[in-house]
């Protein structure tokens, strides 16, 4: 159907605001749009009494409410005084309005008494119903005697007369109570500008972490508007269709529930495999900025009170996620360096290098030598350097032997035939060492690694 639409945006402040400041969306108030709806097709069976309207008093009554109203129109309440400022608007315009509140009302009644035994009753009349609101135009001046003197007629209806049984008149009062709920919290939390911003704030509260990265790049500044709106309705006597939009409360709780599962998802145990040892330990440090970082946000940001969930849920599983590798550190290195013991004391082909038993300690080839490939020197030299870079800071009397002692194993390490006796002894030296003066901050990670080696 063609409807003939007049936006007297000149006049509306908001909508023009809204551009200026650049929101993602607008809106006009139904105050600024003109429109004077359209004619609904009569019911062709309608049988019209004979002296119709005053064939009772029922119909009587309703033609002269509606004519009393419509003579103190537009003062009979604030919204139609609020109306009658605008520059556009001419009483003249609806004074059709009584017969058309008259007309729909006869026609809504026999619709319902020739749709009530149909399955699909229920949506066949409310879609009607519908289609009959939206023809009083926009702003719908009429409509609300329309829809009130339904609402009581289907109260009051004989239902014997209509076919209208007791589950079916409850069904009907329903709809009338939640749509006007509905209308009454009509603007309540459901502003797309709110949802947007509330969907924005939702994804930048996610920390700066490897496994969000891709989210919070492809969801800044944007909105995937399928989240905020409900399944469509179509009505086929107005011939379109249309969506719901769903409150902040609700778009909460689905960012709650998409935040446990997004997080659920994460394994975070993988980066206990050795080949990504440093992955983990920058995983570590980048877990203690990103739990200062939502700490930061909880005091220093608004969240409402259901917004609030996520942000503890994300909290939560940080400390969680610190929690997890500080239980593992002493773990992780004890299986890794097993593994390059192993690997050290063992060639390609599985032949024992050193012997450990309490013979003399030789070599492959009976000299008091054994061979090592770059790569294993490397993983015991890496060991002592990470030892030395601890004691730096250290005050204690131990300190001066311990570094000579490693620049002693790092040199017969570094050496063409380094021996395995005084790699091994030093090594034992420095443990002892060490053990004294943990107190001062060395980790436990370098003492266990160093266990290792001189068992």
């Amino acid at each position: 159907m063609n409807r003939d639409f007049t936006l007297h945006i000149d006049e509306c402040n908001s909508f023009l605001d809204d551009f200026k400041k650049g929101k993602p969306f607008t809106s006009i108030s139904a105050d600024y749009i003109e429109e004077y709806g359209f004619d609904i097709k009569p019911i062709s069976d309608l049988e019209i009494p004979e002296n119709f309207p005053y064939c009772c008093e029922y119909h009587k009554g309703l033609k002269e409410n509606f004519e009393d109203w419509f003579e103190i129109f537009p003062y009979c309440c604030d919204e139609h005084k609020r109306i009658s400022l605008r520059k556009w608007f001419n009483k003249d315009k609806y004074k059709n309005v009584p017969a058309k509140i008259f007309n729909h009302l006869i026609n809504t009644e026999h619709f319902i008494s020739k749709k009530i035994e149909l399955d699909n009753w229920y949506e066949e009349i409310t879609d009607y119903i519908e289609y009959n609101l939206h023809s009083f135009g926009t702003p719908d001046i009429g409509a609300s005697n329309y829809w009130s003197s339904l609402k009581y007629f289907i109260e009051n209806s004989d239902i014997e007369k209509c076919n209208l049984t007791k589950v079916k008149k409850r069904m009907l009062l329903e709809y009338f109570d939640a749509d006007e709920k509905n209308k009454l919290n009509e603007n309540d939390n459901r502003d797309l500008n709110l949802l947007f911003s509330t969907f924005q704030k939702w994804q930048k509260t996610f920390p700066d972490l490897s496994f969000f990265q891709t989210i919070k790049k492809d969801l800044n500044n944007k909105f995937p508007i399928q989240l905020v709106l409900y399944e469509p309705k179509h009505n086929k006597y107005l011939g379109i269709t249309k969506f719901k939009v769903k409150t902040q409360t609700e778009l909460i709780e689905i960012l709650i529930n998409t935040t446990k599962n997004l997080l659920s998802s994460i394994d975070t145990t993988k980066l206990s495999d050795e080949n990504k040892l440093k992955e983990k330990e920058k995983f570590e440090i980048d877990i203690i900025s990103a739990n200062h970082k939502i700490r930061q946000d909880e005091l220093l940001k608004e969240f409402n009170t259901t917004e609030i969930k996520y942000v503890k849920i994300i909290k939560k599983w940080l400390q969680n996620e610190k929690q997890y590798f500080k239980q593992i550190q002493t773990k992780i290195p004890k299986m890794i360096v097993n593994t390059k013991i192993a690997n050290i004391y063992n060639n390609e082909d599985g032949n024992q290098i050193v012997n450990t038993g309490n013979n003399n300690n030789n070599a492959i080839g009976n000299n008091n030598n054994f061979e090592l490939n770059s790569e294993n020197i490397n993983s015991i030299i890496d060991v002592l350097k990470s030892l030395q870079e601890e004691i730096e800071t250290i005050n204690n009397d131990n300190k001066l032997h311990i570094e000579n002692e490693i620049n002693r194993v790092t040199s017969q390490l570094q050496s063409e035939q380094p021996k395995f006796n005084i790699v091994k002894s030093g090594l034992n030296l420095i443990y002892e060492l060490a053990v004294e003066i943990t107190g001062s901050g060395i980790s436990p990670i370098i003492l266990n690694q160093l266990t290792q080696w001189i068992k």
